[in-house]
């Protein structure tokens, strides 16, 4: 019997509540930027954003992909709080030290992205599946991607390019500075391969009950994470890290996973802070003082960064609404996102063939800017559209954060590995710019095809071996017990005439 579809007056008084929300939050916001008027002190936005990731985790849980990757994004603007208010420093980063220092700029970077984070809350709360997920079943040895083979080769593959990242001396006898001049030239995304191939080997190993394969994968993940910790790769381990409390947290209590989620996190934050220095060659006071993050320059002043170069990422923010507002430079209108399809074609084949060099947004902030890397995912959509690129790249991000909530644990295989690696490459694509996320993942989805073609070739092939063999089997079966049908009835009639 078909069971009608319940209608839920609440679940529609708050969809359109959240509409009317948004939609005066962008009036309230033109109206300021067309009067000039002040905006809120990064005090009173940082507090802001940190009450709304606090709703965030209280409404889906400490550990859980909303709270992780929430956090991932909005980190960075919590910079000029962390900095002023908590350590009272001057600065929280080395570059563009004025943008720093001007506080209506700082303020409205601030208050932009406070806006962002709140269309970001209603998107999740919108979309949010409130229905029990299902939990994963058993592997399907039918499908190519759960072969031995495969599963195999993906492990393979993951520990080649954690060699390709980072080939050359670790931080226990060289600087960083001696470590990015060891990295091949064309690797920038061999990172992204590293998480992307062992997410598919951990849907693999989670899909996996137990056996031998179970132990090969946590092997092979722990020489991979070892040589990546020793070479400062907190990209790729924060992406394996986020995996696997996730994993855990369906396993094992909430509190033991938050513990030792603070623990790696704490680690990484140390890692990050002592990778300028050579250990073996400094003090304990030396990296003691590094790993506090706080370092005083009599010349300048005293400077606080947030762990992982966030605050580098978030200077960024302030480059760009510098460069529109102040330099009057121009919005590019889509500029940007149009030329990322561009950027899908590897650089060696664009070499090869004579075309002209991509073309990055984080070009015209270093051309105009000091700059070190890394691109907040809000810069070129305020570049591009100005207030309302920056609102409906957030909307559009809290849409892929739900759905990947959503899936995390779905039945439908593909399903299943997209939220993977989605979990696993966001905190690229939120500090390295979406292009950090979209090229690997081109590359990834043309292997998905081609396997999934394959799969379908190798299921026919095996299908038809099987009739064979059991065509052959009831033939034998017949003539052991001396019956014949068909064609072979005829054949014995005509052997005994």
């Amino acid at each position: 019997m078909l069971k009608c579809a319940t209608y839920n007056p609440d679940r529609r008084l708050l969809r359109v509540s959240l509409f009317f929300l948004s939609f005066a939050i962008i009036l309230v916001v033109k109206l300021l930027i067309e009067t000039n008027a002040n905006y809120p002190s990064y005090i009173i936005s940082s507090i802001g954003i940190i009450s709304i990731l606090g709703l965030i985790i209280k409404r889906f849980g400490a550990v859980s992909v909303p709270s992780l990757l929430s956090m991932v994004l909005f980190f960075p603007t919590l910079s000029p709080f962390f900095a002023h208010v908590i350590f009272k420093a001057d600065y929280y980063s080395w570059n563009n030290r004025f943008l720093q220092e001007d506080t209506n700029i700082v303020n409205k970077a601030c208050f932009i992205i406070f806006l962002a984070l709140i269309i970001y809350y209603l998107t999740l709360v919108f979309f949010e599946d409130r229905k029990k997920h299902i939990q994963i079943s058993s592997y399907d040895s039918t499908n190519l991607i759960f072969r031995k083979n495969t599963f195999v080769f993906f492990c393979c593959l993951f520990l080649f390019f954690v060699w390709l990242t980072e080939p050359g001396p670790t931080l226990l006898s060289a600087d960083y500075t001696t470590l990015l001049q060891a990295r091949f030239k064309g690797t920038q995304f061999a990172g992204a391969f590293v998480v992307i191939f062992w997410a598919l080997a951990f849907m693999n190993y989670r899909n996996y009950k137990k056996g031998k394969l179970k132990k090969f994968f946590e092997i092979i993940t722990f020489v991979g994470v070892l040589w990546l910790l020793l070479h400062a790769r907190r990209n790729e381990l924060l992406g394996i890290l986020f995996i696997s409390i996730l994993y855990l947290s369906e396993r094992t209590s909430q509190k033991k996973v938050v513990f030792w989620g603070l623990i790696s996190l704490f680690g990484l934050v140390i890692i990050g802070n002592i990778r300028s220095m050579p250990i073996l060659d400094q003090s304990y006071g030396d990296i003691l003082n590094a790993v506090a993050g706080v370092r005083v320059f009599h010349e300048i002043g005293r400077f606080a960064s947030l762990p992982g170069g966030a605050s580098n990422i978030f200077v960024t923010m302030l480059d760009t609404i510098y460069l529109m507002d102040v330099m009057n430079y121009g919005f590019l209108y889509g500029k940007t996102y149009v030329q990322y399809i561009y950027n899908m074609i590897p650089l060696n084949l664009i070499n090869f063939l004579g075309l002209p060099q991509p073309s990055y947004f984080s070009h015209i902030i270093a051309q105009n800017f000091e700059y070190n890397g890394g691109i907040y995912v809000f810069a070129p959509a305020y570049a591009n559209f100005g207030l309302l690129g920056v609102l409906v790249v957030s909307a559009f991000w809290g849409r892929i954060v739900i759905f990947t909530s959503n899936n995390f644990k779905s039945k439908r295989y593909l399903f299943q590995g997209i939220s993977l690696i989605v979990i696993a490459l966001f905190a690229r694509g939120m500090w390295y710019g979406p292009i950090a996320i979209m090229k690997p993942v081109v590359v990834i989805g043309v292997v998905y095809l081609y396997i999934r073609s394959k799969s379908r070739r190798i299921r026919v092939l095996s299908h038809k071996m099987i009739a064979v063999r059991n065509r052959g089997k009831r033939r034998n079966y017949t003539e052991t017990h001396g019956g014949w049908t068909g064609r072979s009835c005829r054949e014995h009639e005509q052997g005994t005439t």
